[in-house]
């Protein structure tokens, strides 16, 4: 077995569409909230995503605090209780943005 000699992440749509992947993945979650995946629902997670990626990249905030601030930010948008629940929903949300970034390729390729 071959070990990884590299990881290329592609963000701006030059090799696969990572737009229309974070797109699928936000409706995916919020429909496993049980709430409609609304165009006006998928704009508020990017715009929280935008705010707080920012406040990482400036240094304010950890990568993991900015994350929790966004789905924090999410859920409340929808009007749910985000202390409660943050933890399902984190722990939900993981799968679901890989599956709809991946598709049908196959976890083991390299």
């Amino acid at each position: 077995m071959s070990s990884w000699r590299a990881v290329g992440f592609d963000l701006d749509d030059t090799l696969f569409d990572h737009t229309g992947a974070a797109t699928a993945a936000v409706r995916d979650f919020t429909k496993s909230l049980g709430f409609e995946a609304t165009p006006e629902r998928v704009t508020t997670w990017f715009e929280l995503e935008s705010e707080h990626f920012e406040r990482w990249r400036a240094g304010r905030i950890s990568f993991a605090h900015q994350r929790r601030l966004r789905l924090r930010g999410y859920l409340r948008s929808l009007g749910t209780d985000a202390p409660i629940a943050e933890g399902v929903a984190h722990r939900g949300a993981e799968p679901v943005t890989l599956e709809a970034a991946l598709g049908e390729a196959t976890l083991g390729t390299r």
